[in-house]
């Protein structure tokens, strides 16, 4: 409504249009507070997509409280919700097709404690979803995933993401009594549109490594490993063209089985014309690597080493800056490749 001689304009009599271009300039949580004013302002809120750069949902651990509450974290702000609210946060976020958040962490790595009360969340959260009855395409970069591990829970979470959106996914650095299904989780578009994945939860991997290798980074726990997976996994990757440098794989099992004898394992296998492999000893390390050309581009290079229960492999172009880059990638503190910074998770690489 105009505003009438002789009177000054206030505030509602300011059209629809400037009160949303009012709410584009403030913070989520300024932007949450303006929401309560009046009807105007929540549908003005809600009709513009929200971006944050971090959402992290973990459990508050209240031993005198009933209620099942959990610390909501952003970079603007922290707030304990209970978990009606933790889920309507969620929702409202994502209710919008084009929000979009760079960094989704459930859980951390002291969830397993809080275990039951994130799972009964998440299940909750799932219940909301099928009210609603519509798809979900959550626009999220990088998903860390520290609740149960469980076959019917992990999946339909993943589900909700967008699939070219999705780059980076960590699941549990916990042991999990049954492990994730990776058999189910590798048919979906999301993981096979997945650039980086850092599983510490493999207990039972169904799906083995060939499923992993169509990714430009993987971290990877395992119980055990046989050299003929080892071999069919990198057969896989030396398949491949256009190649990123800085690709790069790391596997690591319980016990220390990467020895000279399993790398010569490795070596016999690919003892013929079409993919070279050459046997390198660095005695200034006193490390045995493997260099494989790829077939289809010969100015890469993938090396292959082991040390105690770790086995790494990295592209390289094969000239002196290659050679540089591998020298350096042997110097690097390997323990650093498995420590859980969730957050700073891809800060985990060397330097190149």
């Amino acid at each position: 409504m105009a505003p009438q001689l002789g009177r000054t304009a206030t505030w509602n009599d300011l059209p629809i249009e400037f009160v949303m271009s009012v709410a584009k300039y403030l913070d989520f949580k300024s932007r949450q507070t303006f929401r309560q004013c009046a009807k105007r302002e929540k549908f003005s809120v809600d009709d513009i997509p929200i971006n944050l750069d971090m959402i992290a949902i973990t459990p508050k651990l209240e031993y005198f409280s009933r209620k099942q509450l959990f610390k909501f974290e952003t970079y603007e702000k922290v707030v304990i919700l209970t978990s009606k609210q933790t889920i309507a946060s969620l929702l409202r976020i994502f209710g919008h097709k084009n929000s979009s958040v760079e960094f989704v962490e459930i859980g951390n790595q002291y969830t397993k404690r809080n275990a039951k009360k994130l799972l009964e969340l998440i299940k909750k959260l799932y219940v909301q979803v099928d009210v609603l009855d519509k798809p979900m395409s959550w626009n999220v970069k990088q998903l860390v995933w520290n609740a149960s591990s469980d076959e019917k829970v992990f999946p339909k979470f993943l589900g909700f993401l967008n699939a070219e959106r999705l780059n980076s996914l960590t699941v549990g650095y916990f042991k999990n009594k049954n492990g994730t299904n990776f058999e189910v989780v590798s048919r979906m578009e999301q993981w096979q549109k997945l650039g980086e994945a850092h599983i510490g939860d493999s207990k039972n991997l169904s799906c083995g490594l060939s499923s992993f290798h169509h990714l430009t980074v993987v971290r990877l726990m395992m119980n055990a490993a046989q050299p003929q997976d080892i071999n069919l996994f990198i057969e896989k990757i030396l398949e491949k063209s256009n190649l990123p440098m800085g690709s790069y794989f790391a596997l690591k099992c319980d016990k220390p089985i990467f020895d000279s004898n399993f790398i010569s394992h490795i070596a016999m296998k690919f003892n013929d014309p079409i993919i070279r492999c050459q046997r390198i000893y660095i005695r200034m390390f006193q490390l045995e690597l493997l260099k494989f050309v790829f077939p289809h581009d010969p100015e890469f290079s993938l090396m292959v080493f082991g040390i105690e229960n770790a086995l790494f492999g990295y592209i390289v172009h094969d000239n002196r800056f290659g050679w540089d880059i591998t020298e350096r990638f042997i110097r690097f503190k390997f323990s650093d490749m498995f420590r859980v910074w969730p957050r700073d998770i891809l800060q985990i690489q060397v330097d190149w």
